[in-house]
């Protein structure tokens, strides 16, 4: 267990079936951080938040884990300011900035790589927030973006929401995709739902603060589905309540 409310080192590697926990309140810088097959990074915040600083390879290997104490985004922050490839192990050949192929399937906190590319592995979940020169899903992976974000003193500045509303992909974007979306899911589009009618907010009320397009501040609550997104230039504040 690092139980240090500072520290830095030049490296920590997690070798097979190691075990290793970060206890909040803590801030730590490193070089390099690598967990391999079989080891665990445990984040543990019930006593204050944790925050991990890397600076030149996070290499997260196929079959580690990443574990946490609490579900909560805003007790664990991985910020990584590594970019370029290069060669980082002594193998010869060139090392991507971060390597993240975590066995477990959910990252609550932050994740912020802005010089770097992200790759979320198949079926992983962040709760949180994130930011990447790249960001690339793995099919079933997703990001929930947390709005107590918004007030955090690591990630209010990260991220910033506006407004967001589901739109159709214009026909001349759509003709230039590489690979036909219902070619490759092998689905007939005739048969398929408008996108409109496929959103899933209507049981949703919504308490909404936001400025409109001409800047005059406005306040709405309500079903979302009779709220017009359109109309938004930027979200003050936002509740989403189940009826």
């Amino acid at each position: 267990m690092l139980a240090d409310p500072e520290a830095s080192y030049d490296s920590i590697r997690l070798l097979p079936r190691a075990d290793l926990t970060f206890k909040g309140p803590a801030t730590v810088v490193v070089d390099q951080l690598t967990v391999q097959d079989g080891a665990t990074l445990n984040v543990d915040s019930s006593e204050g938040p944790v925050q991990i600083y890397v600076t030149d390879w996070l290499n997260f290997q196929s079959g580690s884990k990443l574990a946490f104490s609490k579900e909560d985004p805003l007790g664990f922050s991985l910020l990584v300011t590594a970019t370029g490839e290069r060669d980082r192990d002594g193998d010869g050949l060139a090392d991507a900035p971060i390597l993240f192929q975590p066995a477990s399937r959910k990252l609550y906190g932050t994740f912020y790589a802005p010089n770097a590319p992200i790759t979320l592995p198949e079926n992983f979940h962040l709760y949180g927030t994130t930011a990447a020169s790249q960001l690339t899903l793995g099919n079933g992976a997703s990001v929930h973006y947390d709005i107590s974000l918004q007030n955090s003193a690591t990630a209010g500045g990260l991220v910033q929401l506006l407004s967001w509303r589901i739109v159709e992909i214009p026909v001349t974007i759509a003709r230039d995709l590489r690979v036909d979306p219902f070619e490759a899911l092998a689905v007939n589009p005739a048969l398929l739902l408008a996108p409109a009618e496929t959103h899933t907010d209507a049981g949703f009320l919504i308490r909404v603060e936001y400025k409109d397009l001409s800047n005059a501040t406005h306040y709405y609550s309500g079903p979302e589905s009779g709220f017009d997104w359109g109309q938004v230039s930027r979200v003050l504040n936002l509740k989403r309540l189940l009826p």
